[in-house]
């Protein structure tokens, strides 16, 4: 079920949205991020990938000059009027209620599952995105101080994100027929990791 707090949030920042994570310390952190997401996504041409809460496109278009085959998903539609005025291929739909096929060498989903109301369901349905040899990278706001003060941002702006341990995303990992998180990086406000599907989550 959509938040209409986050929908309304991210649509009245699409126009802006690349220079407010361009610039300035969010845009320090955002950069390293966005590295640490680059070493754990090993896409070669003719890759699929999906983009799961791609926002106005900016790692679809990496994910593009890499010769993947990517395709984006967003929650609103002015973050994918953007993606598509880009050349990108994009539609938009709830992370909570996806209705793709098992068919995606990757899965990312980068900054995104902490504003769904329900990260469970979910990853559920992203993990059944995944081909039976497909791995899935996640990117997620941390416990502690400076996920605080991140959570208490938004919560200024009228939303509520979730926050996440390694135990926590153990956990739903589990849920959703994933593996363990395996290789990860961390960065100063969030952690990236990747795993696999343990078959559960394509039967």
């Amino acid at each position: 079920m959509v938040d209409p707090a986050v929908a309304r949030h991210f649509a009245d920042a699409a126009t802006r949205y690349s220079r407010l994570r361009g610039s300035g310390p969010l845009g320090w952190v955002r950069s390293r991020e966005q590295t640490a997401v680059q070493e754990l996504v090993d896409v070669e041409l003719g890759t699929t990938v999906l983009d799961a809460g791609c926002g106005d496109g900016a790692t679809l278009e990496w994910l593009s000059k890499q010769g993947a085959h990517a395709v984006g998903i967003d929650l609103t539609w002015p973050m994918a009027r953007i993606c598509a005025s880009r050349g990108l291929s994009v539609a938009v739909q709830d992370l909570e209620d996806i209705g793709l096929q098992p068919v995606f060498d990757w899965v990312l989903c980068i900054g995104s599952l902490e504003f769904v109301p329900s990260p469970a369901q979910a990853l559920k349905n992203l993990a059944s995105c995944l081909s039976p040899t497909g791995t899935l990278v996640l990117l997620y706001p941390r416990k502690g101080p400076l996920g605080t003060l991140y959570a208490l941002y938004h919560r200024t702006h009228g939303t509520h994100i979730h926050l996440f341990d390694t135990d926590d995303i153990t956990a739903l990992f589990s849920g959703a027929g994933l593996q363990p998180p395996k290789s990860r990086r961390d960065c100063l406000l969030s952690s990236v990791c990747a795993t696999a599907a343990t078959g559960e989550a394509h039967r």
